[in-house]
């Protein structure tokens, strides 16, 4: 097949990115052709080609002082800039056999999807975040750093009333205004079908009623392959990903200060974000230097790999809805139990006692109980990683999901769902 993606950013950005570009890959080795369309930026990988739509930065649009910034943030309702772009690509590549978009909304927005129509191009739409039915894309208010407990079942216009999106009352207005848009104008009955990674992310969907289509669910396949030779299990406890509130990661610092001394391991926190420094302060101020360490952001999987081996597991103490997180497949891609929060998509991969442990979101006292568990019992801890490598070698394999879209896809183009 000859296949156009639509993602927004074109470098290693987030989850979105990271997965479009591993499953663009497996496609190729297949003899499939793959097509990337996105933003303009200097960091996008090489070996690209335009045309892209231009580049959009609404925390730089938001910070001036110019009063066009006003007509630029409109764009992030519709671009016209961007439709432009995608024709132009369609016209220049074409033509596709089939579209598969997997970020659009902000930057793209849904001219991506008129110019596909236009262009008569069947397509299907991956699920990466609760956009759909969130307007701040996450179920998470950015002002109170709370989960949102309506499941989005007041959106779009609740998160004006309670600020979700950057604690700004004009982010906020302008993203329940683009997602009204998007509900007005039925932009989300308009693919062939919908895919989620998660039975969480697609039962909220359903439940919302945002649109009429279909929805598979495809668990996410792990970023890097099964280890062939697995390294004995170690004692660190690591966390992996970004510095985010929602991520929970002060929650993990104040119960490994309450285990500390019944440990050997060390805690380390693989990331960068916004929340960096002030957890910094925290683990000063809660842990002796020599028991914890920041790595920031590190691009070396090889660097990374050693880390996993020196780790007793991996912990991910989310307070939001994850979805379906990556960094839990490269746990068990390492071998390594993941200890995690009982939210989400999270159960879905982690199942308690047998690829790891589950412990209710923001519990300091429950995470302390399932770091002492491990951290006494190394034999439990490296059966459970065992259990999680084999998972990915099944359920959460890249052969597996390569599989279920090609039939996804032979769907589509077929026009099956639309029977």
């Amino acid at each position: 097949m000859k296949i156009l993606f639509i993602v927004t950013y074109l470098y290693h950005r987030g989850g979105d990115s990271n997965h479009a570009f591993a499953v663009a890959k497996e496609l190729e080795a297949r003899n499939h052709q793959v097509f990337l369309f996105g933003m303009q930026d200097s960091k996008n990988i090489p070996k690209l080609i335009g045309p892209f739509a231009p580049r959009v930065d609404y925390r730089e649009i938001l910070k001036s002082k110019n009063p066009i910034r006003i007509l630029k943030a409109f764009g992030s309702i519709y671009s016209f800039p961007a439709r432009k772009a995608l024709c132009s690509f369609i016209e220049k590549h074409g033509p596709f056999d089939i579209a598969h978009i997997h970020s659009t909304h902000h930057q793209l927005t849904m001219s991506t999807i008129n110019a596909i129509k236009k262009h008569q191009i069947p397509f299907l739409w991956t699920l990466h975040d609760y956009k759909l039915i969130c307007p701040n894309t996450s179920l998470f208010n950015d002002r109170t750093s709370l989960k949102c407990l309506e499941h989005g079942n007041r959106s779009p216009f609740c998160i004006i009333r309670h600020r979700c999106k950057k604690n700004s009352l004009p982010a906020s207005f302008l993203t329940a205004l683009e997602s009204w848009f998007n509900y007005a104008g039925s932009f989300y009955n308009d693919p062939e079908c919908y895919v989620s990674p998660s039975s969480f992310l697609k039962r909220l969907i359903v439940e919302r009623q945002v649109t009429n289509r279909p929805i598979s669910v495809i668990p996410n396949f792990s970023p890097i392959l099964p280890e062939k030779t697995k390294a004995s299990i170690g004692e660190d406890f690591v966390f992996i990903g970004r510095i985010l509130p929602g991520k929970g990661i002060d929650t993990l610092i104040n119960a490994f200060s309450k285990v500390q001394e019944k440990t050997k391991g060390k805690l380390i926190i693989i990331g960068s974000g916004p929340d960096e420094n002030q957890l910094k302060k925290l683990a000063e101020k809660l842990l002796p230097a020599n028991r914890y360490e920041f790595t920031g952001h590190i691009d070396s999987s090889n660097e990374i790999t050693n880390y996993y081996h020196q780790a007793r597991c991996m912990v991910l103490p989310a307070i939001w809805y994850e979805n379906m997180p990556l960094s839990i497949l490269e746990a068990f891609a390492h071998a390594r139990p993941v200890i995690a929060s009982d939210i989400g998509g999270i159960p879905e991969m982690v199942i308690d006692g047998e690829t790891g442990l589950l412990f209710q979101p923001g519990s300091v006292s429950e995470l302390v109980d399932k770091l002492l568990f491990y951290s006494s019992n190394a034999d439990k801890a490296r059966i459970a990683g065992l259990n999680g490598w084999e998972a990915v070698k099944s359920k959460f394999s890249r052969e597996q999901y390569i599989e279920e879209i090609l039939k996804v896809y032979n769907n589509v183009v077929s026009g099956d769902y639309r029977q």
